[in-house]
């Protein structure tokens, strides 16, 4: 990957994209959270087109199982990754 002339950082807010190690340490209407992936679940259910944040790299980010329809991408036009909060819940 190259330098950047500049530097956009987008926030995708309870967007998941795969658990967290401790989602099964909280419970939702009396299911872990264990399954937790929006983003696995759109793609593997209807689809998920997202061609720009393909090319950054998205369809690159570690996780279990890749992303049905999001390809990696070889030569990524920027780079995509997943966070996870310090705080607890």
């Amino acid at each position: 990957m190259s330098q950047f002339d500049r530097i956009h950082l987008v926030v995708l807010d309870s967007v998941g994209i795969g658990a967290a190690p401790d989602a099964n340490d909280f419970v939702n209407a009396g299911v872990p959270d264990g399954a937790s992936d929006t983003l696995g679940h759109i793609s593997k259910t209807v689809g998920l087109a997202v061609p720009n944040m393909a090319k950054i790299g998205l369809g690159n980010i570690p996780r279990p199982q890749a992303l049905k329809t999001v390809p990696a991408e070889e030569n990524p036009s920027g780079y995509a990754t997943k966070l996870q909060e310090v705080s607890l819940g």
